[in-house]
């Protein structure tokens, strides 16, 4: 029975009618983490958004906000969520400006010290992101094409690294991605993550 559950992210934007999972971390009452815990999941507004009660796979139903709990044993966790007007995300146009303004600065994701070589400026994330392993977690791609939860650059992104193996803190470091954004990513990349 789990005494302790997080979810992450504690808040959480989807575009309407786009699918998209929580990630839980949950803990016996000795500490223990329990990675095959048993959660129920529940939407307070199923007009808003779906959750499929066996996965925690949330469906974006109509604009609006909801809140998704999730529970095993004594323990329970909310997410607020917020589901966005769908619109075509495009790495040019939308993944590309995101990385540009809050990852590509001085000391960071820049030029040939970037960290892990990630080199996210214009001209040269999509290189450095697309189909490339992580070096946190290299049995998953930074980012893999129609998989966003397969792809650790979500989870860094969301500060969700931890649960799928991964070390470090949420990106980027002294700057922040809304909500918003992250659904426009997560948009691109089951959209195909293409170099358009």
């Amino acid at each position: 029975m789990a005494a302790v559950l997080v979810v992450l992210p504690s808040s959480l934007s989807l575009m309407a009618t786009l699918t998209d999972r929580i990630s839980i971390h949950a803990e016996d009452a000795r500490g223990n983490v329990m990675p095959d815990a048993t959660v129920a999941w529940v939407s307070d507004d199923l007009a808003v958004a779906t959750i499929d009660a066996a996965t925690g796979d949330i469906t974006g139903v109509a604009v609006g906000t909801a809140t998704i709990t999730a529970t095993s044993g004594t323990a329970s966790s909310d997410v607020a969520l917020s589901v966005i007007p769908l619109a075509t995300a495009t790495f040019s146009g939308s993944v590309e400006p995101i990385f540009t303004m809050t990852c590509a600065r001085a000391g960071c994701h820049t030029g040939g010290s970037a960290p892990n070589g990630m080199d996210l400026s214009a001209g040269n994330a999509y290189s450095n992101t697309v189909d490339v392993a992580s070096t946190d977690v290299p049995a998953m791609e930074r980012v893999s094409p129609n998989a966003p939860l397969e792809s650790y650059l979500v989870h860094k992104l969301r500060g969700s690294q931890a649960v799928v193996g991964g070390a470090g803190s949420r990106m980027p470091l002294g700057g922040s991605v809304s909500n918003d954004e992250i659904a426009a990513i997560v948009a691109w990349i089951l959209s195909g993550a293409a170099n358009n």
